[in-house]
Protein backbone atom coordinates (compact mmCIF):
# COMPACT_ATOMS: atom_id res chain seq x y z
CA UNK A 1 0.00 0.00 0.00
CA UNK A 2 1.29 3.46 -0.93
CA UNK A 3 1.92 5.67 2.12
CA UNK A 4 0.79 9.29 1.80
CA UNK A 5 1.39 12.09 4.31
CA UNK A 6 -1.14 14.91 4.22
CA UNK A 7 -0.61 18.16 6.07
CA UNK A 8 -3.77 20.18 6.36
CA UNK A 9 -2.44 23.73 6.25
CA UNK A 10 -5.75 25.48 6.93
CA UNK A 11 -4.73 27.58 9.94
CA UNK A 12 -2.37 24.95 11.24
CA UNK A 13 1.07 26.37 10.65
CA UNK A 14 0.44 30.08 10.37
CA UNK A 15 -2.14 32.74 11.08
CA UNK A 16 -3.85 32.79 7.72
CA UNK A 17 -6.15 35.66 6.87
CA UNK A 18 -9.70 34.74 7.92
CA UNK A 19 -11.17 35.43 4.49
CA UNK A 20 -8.89 32.80 2.92
CA UNK A 21 -9.76 30.03 5.36
CA UNK A 22 -13.00 28.76 3.75
CA UNK A 23 -11.37 28.49 0.31
CA UNK A 24 -8.30 26.76 1.77
CA UNK A 25 -10.47 24.28 3.64
CA UNK A 26 -12.46 23.44 0.50
CA UNK A 27 -9.26 23.07 -1.55
CA UNK A 28 -7.69 20.77 1.04
CA UNK A 29 -10.85 18.65 1.13
CA UNK A 30 -10.88 18.36 -2.65
CA UNK A 31 -7.20 17.43 -2.67
CA UNK A 32 -7.76 14.64 -0.13
CA UNK A 33 -10.78 13.38 -2.06
CA UNK A 34 -8.87 13.35 -5.35
CA UNK A 35 -5.57 11.91 -4.09
CA UNK A 36 -7.03 9.25 -1.80
CA UNK A 37 -10.12 8.47 -3.86
CA UNK A 38 -12.52 9.40 -1.05
CA UNK A 39 -15.92 11.01 -1.15
CA UNK A 40 -16.53 14.23 0.79
CA UNK A 41 -17.94 12.47 3.88
CA UNK A 42 -14.92 10.16 4.11
CA UNK A 43 -12.53 13.07 3.56
CA UNK A 44 -14.21 15.07 6.33
CA UNK A 45 -14.08 12.03 8.64
CA UNK A 46 -10.35 11.59 7.95
CA UNK A 47 -9.66 15.25 8.73
CA UNK A 48 -11.66 15.02 11.98
CA UNK A 49 -9.74 11.87 12.95
CA UNK A 50 -6.36 13.57 12.50
CA UNK A 51 -7.57 16.71 14.23
CA UNK A 52 -8.60 14.63 17.29
CA UNK A 53 -5.34 12.68 17.24
CA UNK A 54 -2.82 15.44 16.62
CA UNK A 55 -4.59 18.69 17.35
CA UNK A 56 -4.62 21.59 14.96
CA UNK A 57 -1.02 22.64 15.30
CA UNK A 58 2.41 21.66 14.13
CA UNK A 59 3.32 21.17 17.78
CA UNK A 60 0.45 18.68 18.09
CA UNK A 61 2.08 16.57 15.39
CA UNK A 62 5.39 16.71 17.27
CA UNK A 63 3.91 14.84 20.21
CA UNK A 64 3.88 11.77 17.97
CA UNK A 65 6.73 12.37 15.52
CA UNK A 66 9.89 13.39 17.39
CA UNK A 67 12.55 14.27 16.43
CA UNK A 68 11.24 16.07 13.39
CA UNK A 69 13.94 16.98 10.89
CA UNK A 70 13.15 19.95 8.71
CA UNK A 71 14.73 22.43 6.33
CA UNK A 72 14.08 25.96 5.20
CA UNK A 73 14.47 26.26 1.42
CA UNK A 74 14.83 29.28 -0.85
CA UNK A 75 15.18 29.55 -4.61
CA UNK A 76 16.36 32.72 -6.31
CA UNK A 77 15.88 33.04 -10.05
CA UNK A 78 17.44 35.55 -12.41
CA UNK A 79 17.06 35.92 -16.16
CA UNK A 80 19.92 37.46 -18.10
CA UNK A 81 19.67 39.71 -21.15
CA UNK A 82 19.66 36.68 -23.47
CA UNK A 83 16.71 35.14 -21.68
CA UNK A 84 18.77 32.46 -19.92
CA UNK A 85 17.28 31.49 -16.58
CA UNK A 86 19.55 30.90 -13.58
CA UNK A 87 18.19 29.07 -10.52
CA UNK A 88 20.13 29.05 -7.28
CA UNK A 89 19.04 27.31 -4.13
CA UNK A 90 19.74 27.72 -0.45
CA UNK A 91 18.93 25.33 2.36
CA UNK A 92 19.11 25.60 6.12
CA UNK A 93 18.67 22.19 7.78
CA UNK A 94 17.45 21.85 11.35
CA UNK A 95 14.78 20.36 13.58
CA UNK A 96 11.33 21.40 14.73
CA UNK A 97 11.20 21.43 18.53
CA UNK A 98 8.09 21.43 20.76
CA UNK A 99 8.94 24.50 22.88
CA UNK A 100 9.29 28.00 21.46
CA UNK A 101 12.64 29.62 22.24
CA UNK A 102 13.91 33.09 21.44
CA UNK A 103 12.36 36.32 20.24
CA UNK A 104 14.52 37.38 17.28
CA UNK A 105 12.40 36.16 14.43
CA UNK A 106 8.97 35.31 13.12
CA UNK A 107 7.01 32.36 11.82
CA UNK A 108 8.84 29.11 12.50
CA UNK A 109 11.99 30.75 13.91
CA UNK A 110 11.20 30.06 17.61
CA UNK A 111 10.70 26.32 16.97
CA UNK A 112 13.36 25.83 14.25
CA UNK A 113 16.42 24.46 16.04
CA UNK A 114 19.87 24.52 14.43
CA UNK A 115 21.90 21.71 16.07
CA UNK A 116 25.27 23.12 14.95
CA UNK A 117 24.51 26.37 16.78
CA UNK A 118 22.63 24.77 19.69
CA UNK A 119 19.94 27.44 19.24
CA UNK A 120 16.71 28.18 17.43
CA UNK A 121 16.69 30.70 14.62
CA UNK A 122 14.90 33.09 16.99
CA UNK A 123 17.77 32.80 19.49
CA UNK A 124 20.45 33.75 16.97
CA UNK A 125 21.67 37.30 16.46
CA UNK A 126 20.71 38.87 13.13
CA UNK A 127 24.28 38.68 11.77
CA UNK A 128 24.43 34.94 12.60
CA UNK A 129 21.08 34.27 10.93
CA UNK A 130 22.25 36.18 7.84
CA UNK A 131 25.22 33.81 7.47
CA UNK A 132 23.31 30.52 7.68
CA UNK A 133 19.77 31.25 6.50
CA UNK A 134 18.32 29.63 3.41
CA UNK A 135 17.85 33.08 1.88
CA UNK A 136 21.46 34.07 2.50
CA UNK A 137 22.73 30.83 0.99
CA UNK A 138 20.56 31.25 -2.13
CA UNK A 139 21.68 34.86 -2.57
CA UNK A 140 25.35 33.92 -2.10
CA UNK A 141 24.92 31.23 -4.74
CA UNK A 142 23.46 33.63 -7.30
CA UNK A 143 25.82 36.54 -6.57
CA UNK A 144 28.58 35.37 -8.99
CA UNK A 145 25.98 35.12 -11.77
CA UNK A 146 24.64 38.60 -11.05
CA UNK A 147 28.17 40.06 -11.08
CA UNK A 148 28.45 39.06 -14.76
CA UNK A 149 25.36 41.04 -15.77
CA UNK A 150 25.82 44.40 -17.48
CA UNK A 151 23.57 47.12 -16.16
CA UNK A 152 24.60 49.81 -18.64
CA UNK A 153 21.09 49.82 -20.14
CA UNK A 154 19.64 50.86 -16.78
Amino acid sequence: MKRIWLFDLDDTLHDAHRSAMPQMSVAMGQFIERELGLDQAASDALRRHYFKRYGLTLLGLLRHLQPWLASFHCTVVSIDGSGNKHNCHGECPGQIIPQERGSNGFGYDPIFYIPGHKATMAELAEHEKNKISHRARALLAIYPILEKFSYSAL
